[in-house]
């Protein structure tokens, strides 16, 4: 799997169990930025869910990441910039397939990806996150919507209201055509309606769709591409429910 050859492949003899792991890969101090399996040939063999560690010692490890099983052999996973010597991958589902891995690839933040997936979000390091409203306890700290990780999430502290916001700075311009709001396991705090808007410079807004309450957790609006760096979501509805967004995602 590091051998630079799709066409072989690493597998575990065995289904997909839960906490089922890869081998830890010895990095030699490397930033990271973006972590990718690729089960090339094997396509139903990829990892149902699975979180991303990293170590500098392999004895203390970090979750930085969870990867989302997408139905994709190629499964990637983005979070902060990280200095470490080894990462593993810990399988978080189950299945009857086998786990297969063709390529491991990993990456540094300035360099851009050899072989970009159309369908992966934008890359988040240095994006932040500001909001109208923010509860008052820690583990919904806004920051969550852009960590990679489902299991964590920001809600509003107060239920939806026509006009509360939420606004993502990428730090540089992006040029991108989908928002995507995942509300994770808090299923029912989804955005009964939003409008999206688009600026280069955080004062003149340019709204570029609507999301529609259709009651799923995941919400995505797609429209014509835009080049901007700022991008705001405005609550057009109201509910009792909290605002929760576990991830907020960005794509080409």
């Amino acid at each position: 799997m590091i051998v630079n050859d799709s066409r072989i492949h690493r597998h575990n003899g065995a289904g997909i169990g839960f906490r089922y792991w890869a081998s830890a890969i010895r990095l030699s101090g490397v930033r990271l930025i973006v972590r990718l399996l690729d089960s090339a040939s094997s396509t139903g063999d990829y990892a149902r869910s699975a979180d991303v560690y990293v170590s500098s010692d392999a004895a203390g490890w970090t979750k930085v990441a969870s990867v989302r099983a997408s139905g994709q052999q190629i499964e990637l996973a983005s979070f902060p910039t990280q200095t470490a010597r080894y990462l593993k991958v810990v399988n978080t589902g189950s299945s009857g397939n086998w786990w297969s891995i063709a390529e491991i690839g990993v990456y540094h933040r300035t360099d851009p990806d050899p072989d970009p997936d159309p369908g992966a979000p934008l890359v988040r390091d240095s994006w932040s996150a500001t909001a109208s409203n923010e509860s008052p306890w820690p583990n919904d700290a806004l920051g969550h919507i852009l960590d990679g990780d489902t299991s964590s999430r920001y809600s509003s502290g107060t239920g939806q209201y026509d006009g509360m916001w939420i606004q993502v700075d990428m730090a540089l311009p992006q040029t991108f055509s989908k928002v995507e709001l995942d509300s994770g396991s808090s299923r029912d705090d989804y955005a009964r309606n939003a409008d999206i808007y688009v600026s280069s410079d955080g004062t003149s807004w340019t709204k570029v769709a609507s999301v529609v309450g259709d009651g799923q957790p995941v919400q995505g609006a797609s429209f014509p591409a835009q080049t901007a760096r700022y991008i705001k979501v405005v609550n057009t509805g109201s509910a009792g429910n909290w605002w929760s967004i576990a991830e907020f995602n960005v794509y080409r």
